[in-house]
């Protein structure tokens, strides 16, 4: 599913800027 995909992209993107991290 791409909209399933881009969202949890979208969230261990989010999740990786809170630790200080490039994404993940």
């Amino acid at each position: 599913d791409v909209a399933a995909g881009t969202y949890l992209q979208g969230y261990m993107y989010a999740c990786g800027r809170e630790e200080g991290k490039s994404g993940g």
